[in-house]
């Protein structure tokens, strides 16, 4: 199933695009293009266990979640100069009702944590 996302249900959702023109390198053509924590959120949704939407309830999970991975991984995004742009509790509040058809999983934080923070020791 392929998976689809809807920001329609975000407050001035159409503030989340931008426009860019067709950057030097060729590679990126011109065009309006999400907002990229909202696309990073979109993706990691599916590893967060906290459901598969965004909501006043939620969201302070999430963000909390985000921190967490994000401390264990590194950022999920970049600024424009290639510095860590980690998630703020501000950024995924700015994206309350947003919802995917993915991350349906809804854990309790230590379960959430032993799936997906434990490192597994890898033998030589």
């Amino acid at each position: 199933m392929p998976l689809s996302w809807d920001i329609s249900q975000v407050d001035d959702y159409k503030s989340l695009y931008t426009w860019r023109d067709k950057d030097a390198a060729g590679w990126q053509g011109e065009g309006y293009y999400l907002w990229p924590k909202a696309e990073a959120l979109i993706f990691a949704l599916g590893v967060l266990g906290c459901g598969s939407a965004v909501t006043e309830d939620n969201y302070g999970e999430i963000a909390v979640r985000l921190d967490m991975y994000e401390s264990e991984n590194g950022a999920l995004c970049y600024g424009p100069n290639g510095e860590d742009a980690a998630f703020t509790l501000a950024d995924v509040k700015r994206l309350i009702g947003l919802t995917t058809n993915h991350g349906s999983r809804n854990e309790k934080r230590a379960t959430w944590k032993n799936r997906v923070l434990a490192k597994e020791e890898v033998s030589a």
